[in-house]
């Protein structure tokens, strides 16, 4: 069993980016409901009920696992499904397991497939339909949204339940569970299957049914009265013009940002033969962390069998933190930062900005890192009884040595490169999503500690003055600069900090239903109060 943060990270539990709302601010809505009732179809209220009543049933919930190298299929019920059956029954016979959504499981069972699993998160009565036939050797995993009618006669040793993200629902599933695992994403069925099966530890996926378009007027490959009628969108991506139904068109745009933001853990299924395909992990990693791979294998290797804690997932709660980077912003900010600590605002430091802090009076509640390289261990020279510390096991070992195990807690990225050497120490792991820097990894990983509502300091990702830093730091000195215009306003930045800021807007469009950001000062600031998408970057 994993370690669990304890101090301010066991607080008790208690989504939309946007800035954080005044206290008294009652007419703020989170993106959720938005988001529930348009893919849904149920109002929040019924949705409410529905979880209150599923998670009284006693079945078990999804938890984590282990990356693994089994391919799987997932199947929805788009028109193209009926030509790819004979494809779908050659993967099958080579061992694919078949993971079908909503009513593309009858439809395979007719066709002479066996599902391995089932997945479902529409909460409507009628969906209940689509379970006539059960099958002994399949897992299904069924949505605590979904309507009761449709656990009714399930069996319980096949039965999973898990629960989206939604924020509505979170203090209902306090009120039954103590931990559970959340799984994010979009709209649709296949926008919570990518994310959940990817929880579960696969990795390698075909996707057939899943059109997101209409085929000679068709939006299925079997008749679904529910989707008759609605209003046809023509599309034109590239050259081809698609008809679409508008939720159609929803997936398509939700579809985009959930791969930009798990590329790092998705890619093309290669040809069994070729041995020169390239997982897009290991270009972030020696991307971001400046370290070749091997050097990064070693210092993970080494790192898991020092005996530190792991972290793991929490409920959500409304305790507000700042992410305090050391860009050069912070010094103008310091009076903001001390005020909020004041009134309990609790401090998270990225590298550097760690030990800036202390030296203007403010002791931090927790200290991130993730780079890779040596000259980091400087970073912690000053070690504080209060404090929590978050290395990653990616870390150079020199950061780890003298740190206190009761306050230091390791962490692992999500790079495919690394999952097997966990596996030679760990029998589960919480792996962390994200981007390049410590700001695009702090926020996913303290989110998945359940902390929601982020003031963020000192991420600028530019250069102000000239200077890369609020202090002294040689390593970044003599970067070349690029001159970056966002919202009309001219910013000049370093390599990297054009990168973080694509890649920042890329989090926020997977992650804006489950937390809020306030952010100060720089770039991300202008991104933040413009909207800029990464086609509103340009660079000069």
């Amino acid at each position: 069993m994993m370690g669990t943060p304890v101090g301010f990270f066991s607080e008790p539990p208690t989504v939309v980016i946007a800035p954080i709302p005044p206290k008294d601010h009652e007419t703020w809505v989170a993106a959720d409901e938005v988001e529930m009732n348009g893919s849904l179809n149920i109002d929040l209220e019924t949705l409410k009920g529905n979880v209150s009543h599923n998670i009284k049933l006693g079945f078990q919930q999804i938890a984590p696992h282990p990356t693994n190298e089994t391919e799987v299929m997932i199947v929805g019920g788009g028109p193209s499904l009926a030509e790819h059956i004979g494809t779908i029954k050659q993967l099958r016979q080579q061992g694919v397991k078949l993971i079908t959504l909503n009513n593309a499981y009858q439809y395979c069972i007719d066709h002479g497939l066996l599902p391995s699993a089932y997945f479902m998160v529409d909460g409507r009565e009628f969906n209940k339909r689509f379970l006539k036939t059960l099958i002994p050797t399949c897992k299904y995993f069924l949505s605590s949204q979904c309507h009761p009618s449709v656990f009714e006669g399930m069996p319980k040793e096949q039965t999973y339940i898990w629960h989206t993200s939604a924020e509505e629902i979170q203090e209902i599933l306090a009120t039954e569970y103590k931990n559970w695992y959340a799984v994010p994403g979009g709209s649709t069925a296949l926008l919570r299957a990518i994310p959940m099966f990817r929880m579960l530890g696969f990795k390698r996926f075909y996707i057939f049914g899943c059109d997101s378009c209409l085929e000679d007027g068709k939006h299925h490959a079997y008749a679904q009265a529910e989707n008759d009628g609605l209003p046809v969108v023509p599309v034109k991506v590239g050259e081809k013009i698609f008809y679409c139904h508008p939720w159609m068109v929803s997936q398509a745009r939700e579809f985009i940002d959930l791969v930009k933001f798990m590329g790092v853990v998705i890619a093309p299924i290669p040809p069994k033969d070729d041995e020169t395909w390239v997982a897009a992990e290991e270009v972030e990693m020696e991307g971001s962390l400046n370290i070749d791979l091997e050097t990064l294998k070693a210092n993970v290797t080494h790192n898991i069998k020092l005996g530190f804690q792991q972290i793991a997932p929490h409920p959500t709660n409304d305790v507000e933190v700042m992410i305090v980077g050391g860009g050069p912003s912070l010094a103008e900010h310091i009076g903001t930062i001390k005020q909020l600590r004041q009134q309990g605002v609790k401090l998270i430091t990225l590298n550097n900005a760690y030990q800036f802090c202390i030296d203007h009076g403010l002791l931090p509640s927790a200290y991130f890192m993730v780079d890779g390289r040596e000259f980091n261990k400087r970073f912690l020279t000053t070690i504080i009884p209060t404090c929590k510390y978050f290395l990653s096991s990616q870390c150079h070992p020199s950061v780890f040595e003298d740190m206190p195990k009761e306050q230091t807690y390791i962490w692992h990225t999500s790079a495919e490169e690394i999952q097997d050497i966990l596996a030679t120490e760990y029998r589960n792991w919480y792996a962390v999503p994200g981007g390049s820097t410590a700001l695009l990894r702090a926020i996913p990983m303290f989110r998945m500690l359940g902390f929601k509502r982020f003031h963020i300091f000192g991420c600028d990702s530019c250069l102000e003055d000239g200077k890369h830093h609020a202090y002294a730091q040689v390593e970044n000195d003599g970067l070349p600069v690029v001159p970056v215009k966002v919202g009309g306003k001219l910013f000049y930045c370093h390599p990297w900090m054009v990168s973080q800021a694509t890649e920042f807007i890329d989090l926020i469009k997977y992650m804006g239903d489950v937390m809020e950001l306030q952010i100060y000062g720089g770039l991300l600031h202008q991104i933040l109060v413009t909207g800029a998408s990464n086609a509103d970057i340009k660079e000069y």
